[in-house]
């Protein structure tokens, strides 16, 4: 699997001035628009962040894992006036959820540094009004008022591939003949699996007849890409998120995303503080990176050496550029509080 991105601001320089293959025609939409489609328009919307879009090839006869590394644009903006174990105000803010879909809230700054970067999955019927009430008592762990967040509308599946005969996905009129999407659960190793059918263009729980519209898909999580005889390229657009991405991984192999666009490496991600460290790689955590058809390199974090392939047993020689996704394979029944971070040079965007 493949992937190249460009991004421009104001006509400046792409991030990575290093890529050249990736001029294309450059991606330009109206935010007022979006948010205005998407139901919040009375939301307070920020318009300085980079937009763009990132294509990333799926190869044929393979399982891609890959990652949204462009997000839509914030339906609202702002800081919290109030924050009350899980419900949390902006006074300033009138929101107009869509019904049945789902959205994410992200801590952008708070008084407690450990939250930037905090995300919640917040289904419509729990936006109302001036309130967003959360799954996690977030005041119970240290937010505050004053603390900043954005509020984005997950994409659906419908609109993340199409549904029509050009999208990325190969439909079929089973999951036998159909691309599929692998979308992560709860616990890891285990997955939903959905595909289009070609003779209603809409997408199927794999291996029945149930319809499954608007299925949501929050950007933290990696996605299986299940091609078939055919590859395909996936496009898609957005904005550059500017702060990290906090995760929870469990015990087992979980997909993940990396969430930046361009300029993470293994070692400069965030995981090093995060990850189980070990003398070999029996014990410690890994992090399988893909490096081909259905093949992945894969590291551990040394007690003491740094960073080692676990095929060689040996320190890394040079660092390791990131895709848009990688497995974090967790060895501790011990959830791991992953705090993924953005390169540096975003915070001047």
């Amino acid at each position: 699997m493949s992937s190249e991105s460009y991004f421009n601001e104001n006509n400046k320089a792409p991030i990575n001035t290093n890529i050249q293959s990736f001029m294309k025609t450059q991606f330009t939409f109206s935010l007022l628009a979006a948010a205005a489609v998407c139901g919040l328009a009375n939301a307070q919307t920020a318009y300085t962040t980079p937009v763009g879009y990132t294509t990333q090839t799926l190869n044929a006869n393979s399982i891609n894992l890959i990652g949204l590394t462009l997000q839509n644009t914030p339906l609202a903006s702002g800081d919290f006036d109030t924050v009350s174990g899980t419900t949390l105000t902006d006074s300033s803010v009138t929101y107009s959820p869509q019904a049945g879909r789902t959205y994410v809230l992200e801590i952008t700054e708070s008084a407690t540094a450990a939250l930037v970067g905090t995300i919640q999955e917040i289904p419509a019927a729990s936006i109302s009004g001036s309130t967003i009430t959360t799954t996690d008592n977030l005041a119970s762990l240290g937010l505050q008022a004053g603390a900043k967040y954005n509020l984005r509308l997950a994409p659906t599946l419908e609109e993340i591939f199409g549904v029509t005969s050009s999208s990325a996905l190969t439909r079929g009129l089973s999951a036998t003949t159909a691309d599929v999407v692998w979308l992560p659960t709860a616990t890891a190793g285990v997955y939903n699996k959905y595909f289009i059918h070609s003779s209603t263009s809409a997408f199927r729980v794999a291996g029945t007849t149930t319809p499954a519209p608007n299925i949501p898909v929050i950007y933290a999580d990696g996605l299986l890409i299940q091609k078939k005889s055919l590859a395909g390229t996936l496009t898609t657009v957005g904005e550059v998120k500017k702060v990290g991405t906090n995760s929870v991984i469990p015990q087992g192999v979980t997909p993940i995303s990396i969430v930046a666009p361009d300029g993470l490496t293994l070692t400069t991600a965030g995981f090093d503080d995060d990850v189980t460290k070990g003398l070999s790689s029996t014990a410690a955590d890994i992090i399988w990176i893909p490096n081909g058809v259905g093949t992945y390199a894969k590291y551990y974090l040394h007690s003491s050496q740094g960073w080692r392939n676990v095929a060689t047993n040996t320190n890394i020689a040079s660092d390791v550029v990131l895709p848009s996704a990688v497995f974090v394979q967790r060895k501790s029944a011990t959830v791991m509080s992953l705090d993924l971070k953005v390169p540096t040079s975003y915070s001047s965007l």
